[in-house]
């Protein structure tokens, strides 16, 4: 018992610390082509859009545009390096807005302002959504081998036809009830 107060001990008292090292090991399963965070939350979404044929259909569509994408960046190095700068531009995008928000939150007491609700707080969403954005952006850039890009399309290909066969089982119990 004493070591079980002893460990709650600090965990208590180093919350913080775990807190950071967590947020670290998300942040680099995210960084790597084989998350998986990503792999779950395929997985997720899959299995959702299981519950009706138009909401697998839907998946399915979605899962031919990323293959159709990442088949572009098959094809030209060119379309890779534009999807990276649009990331790029996105996440200096929402840096700045939120370096804006941050300004207009530090100004507001100066004027005599009273905010609405602290913008500060708003600009923490932008910083968040740059993190998003970057992760994204890595992870897109580490397909930067044709073997990498293949073994991704390779993996889509296979989700889509699973999907497929599972749209194509629901329809024919569909047709089956009536």
């Amino acid at each position: 018992m004493a070591t079980l107060h002893h460990a709650w001990g600090f965990i208590a008292s180093h919350w913080f610390d775990i807190f950071l090292a967590f947020l670290w090991a998300v942040i680099a399963d995210l960084l790597s082509l084989r998350s998986r965070i990503f792999a779950f939350e395929h997985y997720v979404k899959n299995k959702r859009s299981e519950r009706s044929a138009a909401k697998l259909q839907e998946r399915i569509t979605q899962l031919e545009k990323q293959r159709d994408s990442y088949t572009a960046y098959l094809h030209s190095d060119k379309a890779l390096y534009l999807a990276n700068f649009h990331t790029l531009f996105g996440v200096l995008l929402a840096i700045a807005i939120a370096a804006a928000l941050n300004v207009l939150s530090e100004m507001q007491p100066a004027f005599g302002i009273r905010p609405a609700f602290p913008l500060g707080i708003f600009s923490l969403l932008f910083y968040f959504l740059a993190i998003v954005l970057a992760i994204q952006g890595i992870t897109k850039a580490s397909l930067d081998t044709r073997e990498k890009i293949s073994e991704s399309i390779a993996k889509l290909e296979l989700e889509i036809a699973d999907l497929k066969e599972k749209l194509q089982a629901a329809t024919l119990a569909a047709i089956a009830r009536f």
